[in-house]
């Protein structure tokens, strides 16, 4: 939009409103429409008698929840849209004018006027607040396997970032690999906490000759605390204070190496994410946080091995997701070491071969203040020893759970020996507590069936008989929050709840 458009528009809505004639209402239209439950003011709608200052706190509360794009349908515009007054008003509020997300087409911006038009106005109108944005470069018509090319923010864009350096406080940069290098903070970031940075699209493959070097740009910001690296980044291509981080996220498929380079640097840290795709061996590192989220592409590895490289007695929740089958001893050495408190525990990859049902039932053993468990794909062998060892309800096993999503791998379930009696069971079991029961009620739970489309097929893998669905629709009325799925194939998507 261009800056001459957006003030015009605010104009015309004035003009509109000093324009329009007010109806001509007889007296039996009057009491018609009073004995109908309408009042016609005769004066100022109440509202307009609210003071200046009371009408910019309502005007805060109206912002979208989240940053957004500039538009007309919705606050600041959208205010200031409505008549003078509340122009005048939305204009005089700077907070207002503090976040927002600003899309740049690399293609079409040539030398960016009427971007950074628009930028520097909204940056006027936030006065001194922080800034919390989102700035994306990007390629409206090029696809995303293209070749990679050479394309850049007009220099004029990247001289209004920089001049509001100082106020940055939340910011999510996609920018070109290399124009964060023309990224300056002479003030330095004084006010930065949140920052998220990703390499645009087609422009951070392009070969050099000379790499580029360690990015600087955020070595000093006293107050950050929140950091996620998109996949070009990692610990040792960007200078960053880990000393006084909370949180990290890593996007690129990186080693262990610059896993432990965080924990190591970053003794406050209370939450870590990552994708990995190599391991070597490590001495366990000892860390504070209190989650963890591994990813993995690693073929033929087990990664949950990253667990014998750590140690953290603090930790509360553990995603873990893998492309592979493997083996759950590395988590059961890891619970034992580290003792943690754990709330949430969620393990998206196939726990096997043969260990798995002592090695997956003697981890949960080790977790008695679990309340959250989703365990996908399991054989049907160690959901059947889960639901039994949980039909008790003075039972130790578990006793703090209440949300359970199970997925049973259909590969490692002869169909014909799978029966619901005992999971039927233990969902009466932990519904039905017992006053004294040292347990906590089962309130969400989830079950399905996971395989190829081939083994699935059109047949269903096990049908439910008509008395469990029975006492599954009682448990349903009563509260139970029940899906069991046994018709078709379970996307991640649909079942996995990745909690972040």
């Amino acid at each position: 939009m261009e800056i001459s458009a957006f003030d015009l528009a605010f104009d015309a809505y004035d003009d509109l409103r000093d324009c329009l004639p007010l109806p001509e209402l007889d007296s039996g239209e009057l009491e018609s429409d009073r004995a109908d439950g309408w009042e016609i003011l005769s004066g100022p709608h109440p509202i307009l008698q609210l003071p200046p200052e009371v009408l910019s706190e309502i005007f805060i509360e109206c912002l979208p929840q989240y940053s957004a794009a500039p538009a007309s349908t919705r606050a600041p515009m959208l205010l200031a849209a409505i008549c003078r007054d509340w122009r005048e008003i939305a204009l005089s509020t700077p907070l207002l004018w503090s976040s927002f997300i600003l899309s740049v087409n690399l293609l079409r911006a040539k030398d960016g006027s009427a971007v950074v038009r628009l930028f520097e106005t909204w940056i006027s109108r936030s006065g001194s607040c922080p800034l919390t944005m989102v700035i994306n470069g990007v390629f409206a018509s090029i696809s995303m396997n293209a070749a990679p090319v050479q394309h850049t923010l007009p220099e004029s864009f990247i001289s209004a970032l920089n001049r509001c350096s100082s106020r940055w406080h939340d910011v999510n940069f996609m920018l070109p690999l290399t124009d964060f290098y023309r990224l300056q903070a002479d003030e330095g970031l004084p006010l930065l906490r949140r920052l998220s940075i990703t390499a645009a699209p087609n422009t951070a493959s392009v070969e050099s000759e000379s790499p580029l070097p360690p990015l600087k740009l955020f070595s000093i910001a006293p107050l950050l605390r929140d950091i996620s690296l998109g996949p070009d980044f990692t610990p040792h291509n960007v200078i960053l204070p880990l000393h006084q981080l909370t949180y990290f996220d890593s996007r690129a498929s990186t080693n262990i190496t610059h896993c432990l380079d965080v924990a190591r640097g970053a003794p406050g840290l209370l939450e870590l994410r990552l994708d990995l795709y190599t391991l070597e061996n490590w001495s366990p590192v000892r860390t504070n946080i209190k989650t963890l989220n591994i990813f993995s592409v690693m073929w033929g590895n087990n990664v949950l091995d990253v667990l014998d490289c750590m140690t953290c007695p603090a930790l509360e929740i553990l995603v873990v997701h893998g492309s592979d089958a493997m083996s759950p001893l590395p988590l059961h050495r890891f619970l034992s070491r580290s003792s943690p408190s754990l709330r949430e525990l969620s393990l998206d990859c196939l726990l096997g071969p043969s260990d798995a049902l002592v090695g997956t039932v003697s981890c949960l053993i080790a977790l008695p203040t679990l309340a959250h468990l989703n365990i996908r794909p399991l054989a049907g062998a160690t959901a059947h020893d889960i639901f039994s060892r949980m039909c008790d309800p003075t039972s130790p096993f578990l006793p703090r759970l209440q949300t359970l999503r199970v997925q049973v791998n259909v590969g490692e379930t002869p169909r014909m020996s799978w029966t619901y009696g005992t999971m039927t069971r233990m969902l009466v079991a932990r519904w039905n507590k017992r006053a004294g029961d040292d347990v906590d009620q089962l309130r969400v739970f989830t079950f399905s069936f996971s395989g190829s489309s081939g083994s699935l097929g059109t047949d269903p893998f096990a049908q439910p008989d008509g008395a469990t669905l029975e006492q599954l629709e009682r448990l349903a009325e009563q509260g139970m929050d029940i899906e069991l799925v046994t018709e078709r194939q379970v996307n991640s998507e649909d079942f996995w709840s990745d909690r972040r």
